[in-house]
């Protein structure tokens, strides 16, 4: 077959998507949006390469992938590229992978795909999501700058089956000399990064598409990007169906709402969607603000107010008084310290093992959560953070505590007790599989929630526990999310990768496993204008202050789509490390107008837009009082 010729072979998709065929188009001059106008750029929101030779080494930084087949297998290279297609629930009338080739050559690729999640600065040889093996390999063409490959028909079979998370994995087929080189993210031109051309499924005859909500549809620079969709506020929309601001009470909460009063902060679930409820009994959707400290000329809280926030989240000075308020107690993360070894074993990169099952640690929680006893009367507490981000994400807890362990040691034996119920006594480390690792962080969920929240709620019976903010790839793991709904209030996450909330998949998870609601509990981006170099931090990077107002409403928009949110908590108060995470500048001069007017403006009409957004009216399809 020709290198010009279109080659045409099929791949399945995990977890139930079926068999997709997948073309290669060619490997190109010039990119194809130059050809077809009417497609959408979608960026990449993750890639990275991985090497057998150095299997335990993260790629995700780089400016290039690599791939290549060696002779001898140590010096393989996989690409992986991830997309969010939650903008296209519906569908699409094309897909088309496109990157440019940076340098090298192999002779046949095969491209997997699949709806895997990985993370681009975790994912290594060992860590690499498994596959399906249906691929055939291909031509690439010496000459070719773009590499272009139409993936419609299997983006469209993982949307059907309510999946919009995608993931390609770029193999070498055949063995070579050279490594075959594609640009990343980090790649220092826009045109060269790899990204999705995609035509929805509703595009109309006027080269115009069609988005879910009507608060137009604009394109913001990220980081070079050639754009990514937003959903933009507009106060037009907002005159045209009358939406007003709230009345809202002494906490934060919804006056024209009221679910019943018990003093503290609780949630209901009223016809499927989720709300908190406020002391006063008012409907309350968090609008909050991590790392809140007093500085500058800041009149605190009043100032947080002013631009529509209502509460404090992680990492915040709880002295400020009239603002509600979230403690965290740290109790994993203070318990490996008690000894050397624990800590050694905790924070050991080649174990990260959580020590949950020493007979001390309950005992330990017990003495902690006493120190909630001082919160039990406080109408401002929101809710107990348990800890933040432990490392609940690391995948090797199970072959971790068996091979690097002692038999002696609680959590050997513990890993030990759950292979002999599911294996039998005559187990091999062989026997596990990534689904048994999955299913044992579960494991050491549940007995970690368990415990804590027992101590908690025996000290502070009238408070929310809130959990341990989950981050990384424990926040997919339905195992842990389940262990979450079944001793927590409220799950947290830190939701970063993303640049919007994965509506379809993770969230749509968190409803159906986890049975309680979830609020997002750190999120940020950065913009270039900032004169910082932004270096810090896990935020997407945006060229401008205008940029990171877009990206705050579209992302608090579409959570206020998701019948399971009850909010947010921006990151943070103030700049830091040298990054553009702040409402303010680091020395709390100035104020990032664009970004505190969006959330000031979604903030003052945020229980009609709810409304809106999940029921098609201003009031709760009539529970809310006809003000």
């Amino acid at each position: 077959m020709a290198e010009s010729d279109a080659v045409r072979y099929c791949s399945r998709i995990t977890a139930g998507v079926a068999a997709a065929t997948i073309a290669l188009i060619a490997t190109v001059p010039h990119a194809v949006a130059q050809v077809d106008s009417s497609l959408e750029s979608l960026p990449a929101t993750q890639d990275a390469y991985v090497l057998s030779g150095a299997p335990d080494v993260n790629y995700g930084g780089e400016d290039r992938s690599l791939i290549k087949l060696s002779r001898n297998g140590r010096l393989d290279r996989h690409a992986y590229y991830q997309f969010d297609l939650c903008e296209y629930e519906a569908g699409v009338n094309s897909a088309i992978f496109e990157v440019r080739i940076k340098a090298g050559h192999c002779a046949g690729l095969s491209v997997h795909v699949s709806d895997q999640t990985w993370q681009e600065t975790e994912i290594t040889w060992s860590s690499q999501p498994a596959l399906p093996t249906s691929a055939q390999a291909v031509t690439i063409g010496r000459n070719g700058k773009s590499l272009a490959i139409d993936v419609t028909d299997p983006v469209n079979a993982l949307l059907a089956k309510g999946r919009c998370l995608l993931t390609l994995a770029l193999h070498a087929s055949e063995p070579g000399s050279q490594a075959l080189a594609l640009a990343t993210r980090e790649s220092s031109s826009a045109s060269d990064r790899p990204q999705l051309l995609v035509q929805p499924m509703n595009h109309d005859a006027e080269g115009g598409s069609k988005r879910a909500f009507e608060f137009g549809t604009h394109f913001v620079a990220a980081k070079g990007d050639p754009g990514a969709p937003y959903f933009n506020f507009k106060s037009d929309y907002l005159e045209e169906v009358n939406i007003r601001p709230a009345e809202l009470s002494a906490y934060g909460g919804w006056k024209e709402w009221s679910l019943g009063a018990t003093g503290y902060f609780r949630t209901q679930k009223v016809d499927g969607n989720w709300t908190v409820v406020d002391p006063e009994g008012h409907a309350f959707l968090a609008m909050g603000m991590n790392s809140v400290h007093p500085g500058g000329e800041l009149d605190l809280p009043a100032a947080l107010k002013g631009f529509g926030v209502n509460s404090m989240g992680s990492w915040s000075d709880e002295s400020i008084d009239g603002i509600p308020y979230t403690p965290r107690w740290n109790f994993l993360q203070s318990f490996k310290n008690t000894t050397d070894e624990l800590k050694a074993q905790y924070l050991d990169v080649d174990k990260n093992i959580l020590p949950v099952f020493e007979p001390g640690f309950p005992v330990f929680v017990d003495q902690v959560a006493q120190g909630a006893a001082a919160y039990r009367d406080d109408p401002y507490v929101f809710g107990h953070y348990t800890d933040n981000e432990i490392s609940l994400h690391r995948n090797v807890q199970l072959i971790n505590c068996l091979s690097r362990l002692e038999p002696g040691n609680p959590q050997y034996a513990e890993a030990d007790k759950w292979m002999r119920s599911k294996y039998g006594g005559s187990y091999r480390l062989g026997d596990i599989t990534s689904d048994d690792e999955l299913a044992y962080l579960g494991h050491v969920a549940d007995t970690y929630y368990r415990t804590v929240s027992e101590a908690l709620r025996k000290y502070d019976p009238n408070h929310m526990v809130l959990g341990t903010r989950l981050h990384a790839s424990s926040k997919y793991n339905d195992h842990i999310v389940r262990a979450a709904g079944r001793y927590t209030d409220i799950l947290s996450v830190n939701y970063y990768g993303v640049w919007a909330p994965e509506l379809s998949t993770a969230v749509k998870m968190w409803n159906a496993e986890a049975g309680i609601p979830f609020i997002v509990t750190e999120f940020y981006t950065k913009a270039e204008d900032s004169g910082l170099d932004n270096s810090n931090g896990a935020g997407w990077i945006v060229k401008d202050q205008k940029g990171r107002s877009a990206y705050f409403e579209n992302f608090a928009l579409k959570l206020l789509s998701a019948p399971n949110n009850v909010g947010w908590h921006w990151f943070r108060l103030v700049d830091d490390d040298g990054s553009n995470k702040g409402a303010y500048s680091g020395d709390y001069l100035e104020a990032y107008a664009e970004l505190q007017s969006s959330m000031r403006q979604v903030a003052r009409h945020v229980y009609s837009l709810r409304s809106t957004l999940l029921t098609g009216t201003l009031d709760f399809d009539g529970q809310a009082d006809d003000r």
